[in-house]
C-alpha cells in the first residue's frame, strides 16, 4: 500500500489493528501520515485511560440508601465458615439434568419419585 507521500506502508506485525507503520528506509518517519499515526494512536491511549478512569469510578459510587443495607448485614467469613463446618459434604448423590429434547419437570418429577421409593 501506499502512503500520501508516496512511501510504502504496511500493517503492524504486532496487532491486527488499523494502525499503519511506514518502512523506514524510504523517508525516514518524517511523513506527514507518520505523524499523523502517531498523534492519533497517543489521541486513543491517552482519551482511552481518562474514559477508562471514568467507568471504573463508577464501581465505587455507591447510593447511600444501598451502604446502609451493607451495614446491616451481619454475615461474615466466620459465620461462613462454621455453615460449611456443619454441611455433611461427604455424603452427596449426583443427579443428572435434564437433556435438552427431555422436559425439565417430567424428569425431576422422575428423579423425586426414585428418591422417595429409595428412602421407603
Amino acid at each position: 500500500m501506499i502512503s500520501l507521500c508516496g512511501c510504502e506502508v504496511v500493517r503492524s506485525p504486532f496487532s491486527p489493528s488499523v494502525i499503519l507503520i511506514h518502512k523506514l528506509h524510504r523517508c525516514g518517519g518524517n511523513c506527514k501520515t507518520t505523524k499523523e499515526a502517531i498523534i492519533k494512536v497517543q489521541l486513543y491511549l491517552v482519551g482511552g485511560s481518562f474514559a477508562l478512569r471514568e467507568f471504573a469510578q463508577i464501581r465505587y459510587d455507591v447510593d447511600p440508601a444501598f451502604k446502609e443495607k451493607l451495614k446491616q448485614n451481619t454475615v461474615t467469613l466466620e459465620s461462613e465458615y462454621e455453615k460449611l463446618e456443619k454441611s455433611d459434604l461427604d455424603n452427596w448423590e449426583n443427579i443428572r439434568g435434564p437433556r435438552l429434547w427431555e422436559d425439565s419437570r417430567t424428569v425431576q418429577k422422575q428423579q423425586r419419585e426414585a428418591i422417595r421409593l429409595k428412602t421407603e
